[in-house]
């Protein structure tokens, strides 16, 4: 699921690269010479520091207050934050105000740096905090309108849930009142050597909302391989591009609804309906507040003079993040000259999250049929991009006396600068989150003139709007943000978009689709062979997540939901971004529900940008919600989530062509018959799941290598140790390294040698590519077109065997048994804005690692990496949970990094070591769980001013 802070962008396919972090801005003024030496001298000074008692006390005076009494105005009664060894809160109050007041506080003590960052930028005001270098970045992301669509969501919010927000606003804020500057943290310290004016403006609860349009970029699904494919059909057939985005392997591996493949009786009766309405957030209260809302600032762009544009050139072009690999190469061999901080903050995919095959989630939920307790076991472990600090933060949230003035006895992972709990249990039930994987973006190419766009022969006016970017110690930039019916222009803004825009390739026409017995589009069309009205190209986006949504309010509904019906509410509110639900409760039951607004196209699929000059290819609304998928104790007594096809083909509307593979969830479903075979489960097993290793490659590069001899003795052993391997990618596997070099060396030959200008991001969709392709062995895809080294499918294979021992050899040494996949794999944790920033005394101060790592891409134990960029860990599993129905105080949790956002604090990173090996830590819920573990007590009490 989700969200996570910056990350480094995993490029796809085709296109212009993101701008180099530091590249300078078109236009803008370059650097005196004496302003670089006084900044090389500024960072001297921050090492200075770092190295003295003095700088030691620099650093630690951000550190949060957690033991004594701290008086806080804002608070009416007394409040309790206890704190475990690993600096995990547990918040208890007498009122629901003072509880989220607390949360507020709390994590501004711990967090605030990464709050005020993340609120920069869904408000896309990072040229306010790092100058013209984020232009770019911020014309994309308000063309997008996301804190506009934040204010028009707080203002439909019911009176009980905006009471939540701004209690935690108000914590938040009682928290700048009494710190500033370096008081703060760390960051703002280095910061003020750039930026010494800027100060951090109050919390407001829109800062809080708009996270949730982050978190939908980051999960948003296909836009990249939409984009890839639009890019790609400029220059390939469609036979070459069917053969490269293979169908859902229905045949081998699973749906999510195992029970009921095509979703026919996802209206069943027996299945509790939602209960009625929505409550404001206690979830047990009546009257529907699902929003209708229509299109927000419908924004759209391209910037309104050469400022604006070329900034967005540079800035937003790390927004799609598709780039061939030849360009790739280009990037990365520029080296920006030293410049301003500002400049060398990652861009805008790196403040949220890279794209490809890791960002997805694991879930999975079994009945108390199966399991030793008799009660149910729940899963979950969403993959997203590394961060530190990691996105999540754990916390409970109690209420001193549970009752209608203090609903919450609530625990899991939190988001920092949002109030509640958006992943774990309460005291009647438990939940997780996956991505749901359909399709709720659509690129159109639009035919536009100056002064509009044309649909079904008939011009209409755009819909404009201007904005201006502020931008720290320069002119303010204008922005003329201009949108069709569909959504915002983004040609002009991106460099893929822009690409796309300049020689579209569109999906054909077919019959009004949303049914199984319509076919999928895999033809394509050239508009410049149709006759169209006068004018020139331009692409627009509409994408779900750009209307109002009810997500704000889902999270309180879920967090107090006592049964399937409540869940269900809360998950009809929980629209955007789409995620798969398991559920579970105390009395045994198990369910599962697809939320999200999810739309019913036209005569479209997705596939590829469809022509917004014919309506016939516009949304016909979205699914109604009693019609999506839906579960409730299966006879199976199994249901597992891992980004998979939900349904087949049968089911009654489309959903996507773009789903996961399903090897994840195939593994899981294996692993899970094999161990209810062997007696009933324990939450050790499911621990035990989450760290499986199984490359999703594995059989199939044995079953091409087996019985071939090179001749070449080093290589030929190579090759032993991968026939002897059991496809396990541990991290102390030689076999495993090999495997893993010889892979990446076999799909850049299928992909370099073919001149595919496609990014390996997603290596299972390739694992299945290559299976398909070894019962081809006469196919061209074998020949090496560009080289001629390879003539044969046998040559192939020898040739990547041999540069795979030479790579290895090069990276760990010629001696096989010193060969280590974790080394090569490691983590690098990575602060999410200074830890890119290219000077290497301030990435010391914040980076950590690297960790050696297990697993891999396509893995259960998901430690995603890129085949264009290397084999460093790049996507996680975020964090990982197992929940017990029987006894919540026998749960486990494991956070990526730590608790605490602060450099140098000891919970900075000290859950890092045991999240790589699979050793989760204790979940006390109880109070005596909870006292038994507390190391800390701050009473915060009010403040008699």
């Amino acid at each position: 699921m989700t969200l996570t802070a910056p990350a480094p962008p995993a490029p796809p396919a085709g296109g212009a690269p993101p701008a180099a972090p530091g590249a300078p801005v078109p236009g803008a003024k370059r650097r005196r010479p004496g302003r670089i030496i006084l900044w090389i001298l500024a960072i001297i000074v921050v090492l200075a520091l770092a190295a003295t008692g003095f700088g030691a006390w620099t650093v630690a005076r951000s550190f949060p207050q957690a033991n004594g009494e701290l008086a806080v105005s804002g608070l009416a009664q007394p409040v309790s934050v206890q704190r475990d060894a690993l600096g995990i809160p547990t918040i208890t109050a007498e009122t629901s105000d003072d509880l989220f007041f607390a949360q507020g506080f709390v994590h501004a003590q711990d967090r605030f740096w990464e709050m005020d960052f993340r609120r920069h930028l869904t408000s896309a005001r990072l040229s306010e905090l790092f100058g013209e270098s984020q232009v770019g970045t911020d014309s994309f992301l308000r063309t997008l309108g996301w804190r506009d669509l934040a204010e028009q969501e707080v203002a439909q919010l019911p009176p009980e849930t905006l009471a939540y927000y701004e209690a935690y606003a108000a914590g938040v804020n009682a928290y700048l009142a009494e710190r500033s500057g370096a008081d703060l943290s760390l960051e703002y310290a280095v910061l003020g050597l750039q930026n010494a004016d800027y100060a951090p403006e109050p919390w407001t609860p829109a800062d809080s909302v708009a996270w949730f349009k982050a978190m939908a970029w980051d999960l948003r699904t296909n836009i990249e391989d939409e984009t890839a494919r639009a890019l790609l059909a400029q220059g390939l057939d469609e036979e070459t591009l069917a053969t490269l985005y293979p169908d859902y392997p229905f045949a081998e591996h699973p749906v999510i609804l195992a029970d009921d493949p095509a979703g026919a009786h996802v209206d069943d009766p027996a299945i509790p309906a939602p209960r009625g309405g929505a409550s404001g957030g206690t979830g047990t209260g009546t009257g529907a507040s699902t929003a209708e809302a229509g299109t927000a600032a419908s924004g759209s762009t391209e910037a309104s003079n050469a400022e604006a544009s070329n900034a967005g050139a540079s800035g937003a072009g790390a927004i799609s993040s598709v780039v061939s690999a030849g360009q790739a190469a280009a990037a990365s061999a520029a080296v920006p000259a030293l410049a301003e901080l500002g400049t060398r903050v990652s861009q805008v995919n790196a403040m949220i999250s890279e794209q490809g095959e890791g960002i997805g989630s694991n879930s999975w939920v079994v009945s108390g049929e199966h399991t030793e307790s008799g009660k149910p076991l729940l899963a979950n472990d969403p993959h997203l991009g590394a961060a530190l600090p990691s996105v999540w933060t754990q916390m409970q949230l109690r209420c001193a006396t549970v009752g209608p003035e203090c609903p919450f006895e609530v625990a899991g992972f939190s988001f920092a600068g949002l109030p509640g709990i958006v992943i774990g249990h309460n005291q009647d039930i438990a939940w997780g989150l996956t991505n749901l994987t359909t399709d709720v973006a659509d690129l159109y190419v639009e035919r536009i003139e100056a002064d509009g766009y044309w649909q079904d022969g008939e011009k209409h006016p755009f819909e404009t709007r201007t904005e201006t970017i502020k931008v720290a110690g320069g002119d303010p930039v204008d922005l003329e943000i201009r949108a069709t019916g569909h959504g915002p222009i983004v040609s002009g803004l991106e460099s893929d978009f822009t690409a796309i825009s300049e020689d579209p390739r569109v999906s054909a026409l077919r019959p009004a689709a949303g049914h199984a017995e319509l076919p999928h589009v895999t033809s394509f069309s050239d508009p410049a062979t149709e006759e169209l009205p006068p004018g020139e190209f331009a692409l627009s986006l509409q994408w779900t997540a750009l209307e109002v949504s009810t997500t704000a309010q889902a999270i309180f509904t879920l967090n107090l939901a006592q049964d399937f019906s409540d869940f269900r509410l809360a998950a009809k509110q929980f629209d955007v971004p789409a995620q798969n639900l398991v559920y579970a409760d105390r009395e045994g039951n198990i369910g599962y529900q697809a939320p999200g607004k999810l739309p019913i196209r036209g005569a479209g699929d997705g596939w590829l940008p469809q022509p917004g000059w014919d309506s016939a290819f516009d949304w016909q609304g979205a699914i109604p919600f009693e019609e999506l998928p839906t579960a409730y104790n299966p006879e199976s007594g199994v249901i597992v989530t891992a980004n998979n096809a939900i349904v087949t083909d049968d089911y009654r509307y489309f959903l996507s062509r773009d789903w996961d593979t399903g090897y994840r969830a195939a593994r899981i479903q294996e692993l899970l018959d094999e161990r209810i075979e062997d007696g009933p489960l324990t939450a050790a097993d499911m621990t035990a799941i989450h760290m499986d290793n199984r490359f999703p490659a594995a059989d199939s590069l044995q079953r091409a290598f087996t019985g071939l001899s090179t001749g070449q003795p080093e290589v030929d052993a190579a090759l032993e140790l991968l026939a002897d391997w059991d496809g396990q990618n541990d991290p102390d596997s030689a076999a495993a390294a090999f495997a893993n070099v010889l892979w990446r060396e076999v799909t850049a030959q299928l992909t370099d040698e073919q001149a595919v200008p496609i990014a390996r991001d997603d290596q299972s969709r390739l694992a299945l590519v290559f299976a398909q392709l070894l019962d081809a062995p006469d196919s061209e895809w074998w020949r090496s077109s560009e080289s001629g080294l390879a003539t044969t499918q046998q040559e192939f294979l020898a040739l990547c065997a041999e540069r795979a021992v030479a790579e290895l050899n090069e990276l760990q040494g010629n001696r096989p048994e010193r060969w280590n996949w974790g080394e090569l794999h490691a983590l690098p944790l990575t602060h999410g804005t200074f830890g890119t920033s290219g000077i290497a005394p301030i990435e010391w101060l914040f980076n950590r690692g690297p960790v050696p790592t297990g697993g891999g891409s396509g893995v259960v134990n998901a430690t995603g990496w890129n085949l264009d960029e290397g084999y460093a860990t790049s996507t996680v599993p975020s964090m990982r949970m197992v929940l017990d129905l029987a006894d919540w105080d026998a749960s486990t949790w494991q956070n990526l990094t730590g608790a605490s956002g602060h450099a140098f604090h000891p919970n900075y990173t000290d859950q890092s070591a045991a999240w790589a090996s699979g050793e989760p830590g204790p979940w006390g819920f109880s109070a005596s769980a909870v006292d038994a573990s507390s190391t800390d007590e701050l009473r915060l009490v009010p403040s008699e001013s």
